[in-house]
């Protein structure tokens, strides 16, 4: 039996043994000192309200600028003599804006490996394509403004090296977040989430809660994570359009008084017959961000080595807290229990 703890923006599903990290009602309301407490799982099922965490902050740096690199063939008369690679230098504030308007709004094109050209698309003479014009602007490379008709205004960025640089996001459905994002410093993370919703999110009507609309799961689940780290909780959903299409929407959550939530109250806890393979894994402070179901949540975990097997015995558990720390034999003696497929 597992044991599964769900409110609407949590799904756990732990061992009994696990290691549950939480807040009672009372500690974390009404007493001065709020704190979060450590548990086994089956040790707190029967507490009527868990508060479970849901996001922390993670330190990072400021980046002051990025380089962008190009690689091309450099041809004197007609002969092909080497490999020539091209860098451009931006203020990092200036890329990581531009980053989060692409990754919500832009799209790139490419022809005949002549024309190379990043396009971003936003209606006529609003605060958004004031603010994205400014943006463009700033950066190291020519540009071109299309007024259309329908009341749209397209900006047309005409280079090889930034056109290259995106392409590997793909087209709207593939597009993610580049992973040196995650290790920003707050302040440079906060700035990327802004001009991305200057592109494609929106503050809900209730004035606390942000709202996002994206065709790829892998975007949506980056601007989760990315919340996460800068302690924010937020929950995705999946929908479906009428043609049977998929799209994913992301919610902040707030509380009553409009501060960020980084946690949520849990109600539901009931065991769930199980019956396949538990994974875990150790960290060093011992816990972990992890998600279930779209929904995140901080756990701890069991710092155990469990269903250990040989060819001769049924799967055991084994309380081995820092022995493949501590013991490099028995770690090594694992480790080719997996290599040879015995484990």
């Amino acid at each position: 039996m597992m044991i599964n703890f769900k409110s609407k923006s949590v799904d756990l599903l732990v061992s009994p043994d696990h290691k549950m990290l939480y807040s009672t009602e009372w500690i974390f309301y009404k007493s001065k000192n709020k704190r979060w407490l450590t548990k086994k799982a089956y040790e707190i099922k029967d507490i009527s309200k868990i508060i479970i965490p849901q996001a922390g902050r993670m330190t990072g740096k400021e980046l002051k600028y990025i380089e962008l690199e190009e690689e091309y063939d450099r041809v004197i008369y007609g002969n092909t003599l080497t490999k020539i690679k091209k860098k451009v230098k931006i203020k990092a504030d200036t890329f990581i804006k531009f980053l989060g308007i692409y990754l919500s709004e832009g799209s790139y094109y490419i022809k005949d490996k002549k024309h190379y050209k990043v396009r971003i698309v936003q209606k006529e003479n609003t605060d958004s394509s004031k603010e994205i014009e400014k943006v463009i602007k700033e950066m190291p490379f020519n540009y071109n403004i299309i007024k259309r008709m329908n009341g749209t205004v397209e900006y047309v960025i005409n280079s090889k090296t930034l056109t290259k640089y995106v392409e590997k996001f793909g087209k709207s459905g593939d597009k993610y977040i580049p992973e040196f994002i995650y290790f920003l410093s707050e302040r440079q993370k906060k700035l990327f989430l802004d001009y991305f919703i200057l592109g494609d999110g929106y503050l809900k009507p209730d004035g606390k809660k942000y709202h996002f609309v994206s065709k790829s799961k892998k975007l949506i689940d980056g601007i989760q994570a990315l919340y996460a780290t800068l302690g924010i909780s937020s929950t995705v959903y999946e929908h479906k359009y009428k043609n049977g299409k998929t799209y994913y929407r992301l919610e902040t959550k707030k509380d009553r008084k409009g501060n960020n939530k980084y946690y949520s109250m849990v109600r539901e806890v009931k065991d769930v017959p199980y019956n396949d393979y538990i994974y875990s894994v150790t960290v060093p402070k011992g816990y972990l961000l992890v998600r279930r179901n779209n929904k995140i949540a901080i756990s701890g975990n069991c710092m155990s080595m469990r269903g250990v097997k040989n060819p001769t015995s049924y799967t055991v558990t084994s309380k081995l807290t820092g022995v493949f720390k501590d013991n490099e034999k028995t770690r090594n003696e694992f480790l080719n229990l997996i290599h040879n497929g015995k484990g």
